[in-house]
């Protein structure tokens, strides 16, 4: 069994209260007005683990630029037991039939080629989002340290993605399974290469940002490019149930994702939010790629 099931931290972040609209949250993002958010979520940047901080920092940009200046410092979690086990050919099938895109794929795909966060906004389980999201976690020259983030997704289905992301070179291949919906769940990957580490609740968004920088810092003098997947944003917003949340969450994450020179790219499922949510969450990221089920692509 290679399930490392990390120790849950047991800090949890509380409830926003008397938070700005998320929308003025994107908006002060980007002009770096300071907000009135007196969050209780007290996380600490990504990247260290210790005590929460004392006071809740007056605007988002502030945010940013701590986990920045943390990037260099690994989080003092446990650490695991190095292991690498050979890959075993018995694995389930891919879930999805490869997608045929159209004419305009090449280039959507040179347009985001150097950006670091990737929105894909499309239908899921289709060919389309597989053979995207697989594009994506290939690293530029063909090789990659691949991270996956999966919430609320089974654990054969989380070893069929691992599994055929292994399109090219893998150096590392990390699953950080959020797995809420069965906390008693566990992933039997005793003869893949695969570090599994274990967050049981969607919510522990402080959790989830510590175990992507522990990744991020121990590929840090890889010299092949690291990948990251959440599949998928759409879930993780329904599991946390409070959208200034995870909006906050991912302004850090996509920071330090930037200032890692790693490039990540994150689910989202349009049926399931409204155009404003969707609007906003967008101004989070630095492109965003729109798909349809028969593989036609677009720059949103």
């Amino acid at each position: 069994m290679a399930d490392r099931n990390d120790a849950e931290s047991g800090d949890s972040d509380t409830e926003i209260q008397n938070s700005p609209s998320l929308s003025d949250l994107a908006d002060r993002v980007e002009d770096g007005t300071p907000t009135s958010d007196k969050s209780g979520d007290s996380a600490s940047p990504a990247g260290e683990d210790g005590p929460t901080t004392d006071r809740t920092p007056s605007k988002l940009s502030e945010l940013a630029e701590s986990i920045r200046r943390k990037q260099g410092s690994p989080a003092s979690l446990p650490d695991d037991e190095a292991s690498e086990w050979d890959l075993i050919d018995d694995i389930p099938d891919a879930p999805f039939d490869e997608a045929n895109f159209d004419e305009k794929a090449e280039a959507v795909f040179d347009l985001v080629s150097e950006q670091s966060n990737i929105l894909i906004v499309g239908p899921a389980e289709t060919a389309a989002e597989y053979s995207l999201c697989t594009q994506l976690m290939t690293g530029d020259s063909g090789a990659a340290n691949q991270l996956l983030v999966s919430v609320e997704t089974t654990p054969e289905e989380q070893l069929n993605i691992l599994n055929n992301y292994r399109v090219g070179s893998v150096e590392n291949q990390t699953l950080i399974s959020v797995q809420s919906y069965d906390a008693s769940g566990r992933i039997d990957a005793a003869d893949l290469p695969i570090t599994i580490r274990t967050v049981t609740k969607a919510t522990d968004l402080r959790r989830i940002g510590l175990l992507i920088t522990k990744s991020l810092n121990e590929w840090g003098e890889s010299s092949v490019q690291s990948t990251l997947c959440v599949h998928s944003l759409s879930d993780l917003i329904a599991a946390v149930n409070n959208n200034q949340r995870v909006f906050r969450f991912l302004h850090i994450l996509t920071n330090r994702i930037s200032s890692a020179g790693a490039r990540a790219h994150y689910h989202v499922d349009p049926a399931r939010h409204d155009d404003q949510t969707l609007r906003t969450f967008k101004s989070l990221f630095d492109a965003a790629i729109e798909f349809e089920a028969d593989g036609s692509l677009s720059l949103g």
